[in-house]
């Protein structure tokens, strides 16, 4: 079976036409792959090839079109977190303001507190030092006083 490359034929693309005009192609019958040319070998090769690298260009797009989704989200996600982070910033900023608030509140209170406790310890010597402490009575017992005095003298030897 013997083949004729023929120009007038115009199923062949522009590209084979080109080839053909620098005399990289010739235009005499091929048989078998063994009577070409290396340049129709060549040519052959690139043709029996050239899909591949359409279909190749087409998923490396399709994945560059993917990758370029993931890296919009990952944007609105940075731009997200970027947000949270100044709003979880401002609000530090103010507890750590509050709190020095409230610790000179809380040094107030304890400093008051000290001074109560100061005080009433004050207050409880001074309660001390008026009563009287009579040996043989009980603390707490009640009564007239005269009567508490007379059972006191009573009691003496």
């Amino acid at each position: 079976m013997r083949r004729m490359l023929d120009p007038k034929k115009e199923h062949r693309d522009d590209s084979h036409w080109e080839l053909l005009k620098m005399g990289l192609l010739s235009n005499r019958p091929v048989s078998r792959r063994l009577a070409w040319t290396p340049q129709e070998a060549l040519y052959q090769c690139i043709m029996s090839h050239r899909e591949e690298p359409r279909l190749d260009i087409r998923r490396a797009q399709a994945a560059t079109h993917k990758l370029q989704g993931v890296v919009h989200k990952m944007d609105k996600s940075c731009a997200t977190i970027s947000d949270r982070l100044s709003d979880l910033e401002t609000r530090t900023s103010a507890l750590k303001s509050d709190m020095v608030e409230v610790q000179g509140q809380v040094d107030a209170h304890e400093a008051q507190l000290l001074d109560v406790q100061w005080k009433l310890e004050d207050q409880e010597n001074c309660q001390r030092r008026n009563n009287l402490q009579v040996l043989g009575v009980a603390e707490g017992e009640e009564g007239s006083e005269i009567r508490l005095l007379w059972n006191c003298c009573k009691s003496l030897p």
